[in-house]
């Protein structure tokens, strides 16, 4: 398989269910400010998941809430992408490429009083922890399944 050519067609099948749907009926260059806070809002969504436990999503169970939240993040940034002509999946593999070479942890934007793990409040694990690394989707309880507290 290769990222960049599925990327893109998944790319072009955002965007164009985006257009569909009427995201992009008065778009206009002004527009793209609205358009990256709409990406950002996202994340603010995700935040929130995370701030409420995390529970499994109402529209992609038994995924949780923050998994969906991030997923409208991607999708967001590919539908801006497309629209606009930006090779993002190449910049995401250049970009990659270049920060294998970085040095750790590099420009100490460490926030103050803080180790640099965000912590959940349910259940109470960083979230380095909460992603096996040999990438299973059978985790329950993590923050791919959400909390069934």
């Amino acid at each position: 398989m290769n990222f960049i050519s599925e990327f893109q067609k998944m790319q072009a099948e955002v965007h164009r269910n985006a257009r569909d749907k009427g995201w992009w009926d008065d778009d206009m260059p002004s527009d793209d400010g609205t358009k990256i806070s709409l990406m950002h809002s996202e994340l603010s969504e995700a935040l929130e998941a995370m701030r409420n436990g995390n529970p499994v999503s109402d529209k992609i169970g038994p995924l949780s809430n923050l998994v969906e939240e991030l997923a409208d993040v991607v999708i967001r940034v590919m539908d801006y992408a497309e629209a606009r002509d930006l090779p993002l999946a190449l910049a995401i593999l250049k970009k990659h490429q270049y920060n294998t070479g970085r040095d750790h942890k590099h420009g100490g934007k460490a926030l103050p009083g803080r180790s640099g793990a965000l912590r959940l409040h349910s259940p109470l694990r960083t979230v380095r922890d909460s992603f096996p690394s040999h990438g299973s989707s059978t985790c329950k309880g993590s923050l791919w399944w959400g909390s069934r507290n």
